[in-house]
């Protein structure tokens, strides 16, 4: 079978930004255009290990720590380098074994008999248009078993407390995977307190701008529609698990009303860990 270097390469790119895609939407996060297209060529370039020759065991012992490590990296070129980065590492790995999965799927589907392994690498005899499209399908299946596990976790009894000085608010948290929302000033995410007692003790409501020392507004359409929320990094929030087990949140806390309802919060599942 003969490997063309463009078509390898290029479709080696387009695979890796899906994958690279596919984990940051099972990881909560949204990353910027230039690190995801970046990552992907250091995982395209590392496509040209197939040439390698693996009969010498040190040799395959060599490719083997340069695969891991272009898988690393492109890894730390997307996301940036971080406390969770092994994590980041492990979910870009399942998306890249997904992916295999599927690609042998479709290799079975189109009847095609020929496959090449070679330099720990399993090449499919499939058209480059399939590959593609095995990588879409992976996207899907991650997307889907991401919002299974949201929807597992959504209700399962959490817990925020807020507290401001001497202001201490306990109310019942909902995990919310469509809140995405990030302070602008300090990049954090933002804990969402649905509160018409807080919107109105804070004078959220007051035309007097000296009122809203400490707040800036920012826009949103995570919570019931879209406009624009008080935002502010002043006070903690401690989310209390169903388990029972509390632990601090690094985050900005944005403040909106709960026209009426029983007072809840909204947060990112990333502050739960991912």
């Amino acid at each position: 079978m003969t490997v063309y270097l463009d078509v390898l390469l290029i479709t080696n790119a387009v695979v890796c930004l899906v994958l690279i895609e596919a984990s940051a939407t099972v990881s909560h996060r949204v990353l910027k255009p230039w690190r995801s297209f970046c990552g992907a060529a250091v995982g395209a370039l590392s496509s040209l290990l197939i040439a390698a020759d693996s009969d010498n065991r040190y040799c395959a012992a060599a490719i083997l720590i340069l695969k891991l490590s272009a898988i690393v990296l492109t890894v730390m070129i997307a996301f940036g380098f971080g406390d969770r980065l092994w994590r980041k590492v492990l979910i870009y790995m399942t998306a890249k074994l997904v992916f295999t999965g599927v690609c042998f799927l479709l290799w079975q589907f189109t009847g095609s008999r020929v496959i090449i392994v070679q330099s720990f690498t399993v090449y499919f005899n499939i058209p480059v248009m399939w590959l593609i499209l095995a990588a879409g399908g992976v996207y899907v299946i991650l997307e889907a078993a991401e919002r299974i596990r949201a929807l597992h976790t959504r209700w399962e009894g959490y817990r925020v407390i807020y507290q401001r000085g001497s202001l201490i608010v306990s109310m019942p948290a909902v995990c919310d995977s469509g809140n995405k929302l990030c302070d602008s000033f300090t990049g954090q995410p933002v804990v969402v307190l649905c509160s018409d007692k807080l919107y109105h003790r804070f004078g959220l409501d007051s035309p007097d701008p000296e009122r809203l020392m400490g707040f800036h507004l920012t826009p949103f359409n995570s919570v019931g529609g879209q406009g624009l929320i008080h935002i502010t990094n002043a006070g903690s929030i401690r989310l209390i698990e169903p388990c029972g087990r509390e632990r601090e949140l690094r985050c900005c806390v944005g403040i909106t009303r709960s026209e009426g309802r029983r007072q809840r919060a909204l947060f990112s599942p990333v502050l739960l860990g991912g």
